[in-house]
C-alpha cells in the first residue's frame, strides 16, 4: 500500500465520521463513552492532529522541525 492510498482512505473516513457526529445533539459528541480518547469529540481531533503530522512533517521528512 502507498502511503498516499493510507492518506487518502483516512481523509475520507475522517469525512464520514464528521458527518455521522453532525447528525448526532452535541451532547452526544462531547460525551465520555470510555473511547481512547473518550469521547466522539476527542477521536476525531486525533485522527485529524494524525494526518495533519503525516502530511505536514511525516510525508515531507520535516519530523525534526
Amino acid at each position: 500500500m502507498q502511503v498516499t492510498d493510507l492518506v487518502r482512505y483516512n481523509h475520507v473516513v475522517r469525512g464520514l465520521y464528521l458527518d455521522a457526529m453532525a447528525k448526532l445533539p452535541w451532547a452526544a459528541v462531547v460525551e465520555p463513552k470510555g473511547l481512547s480518547f473518550d469521547s466522539m469529540r476527542n477521536v476525531f481531533l486525533h485522527l485529524t492532529f494524525v494526518e495533519d503530522r503525516w502530511i505536514n512533517y511525516i510525508i515531507p521528512d520535516r519530523l525534526s522541525q
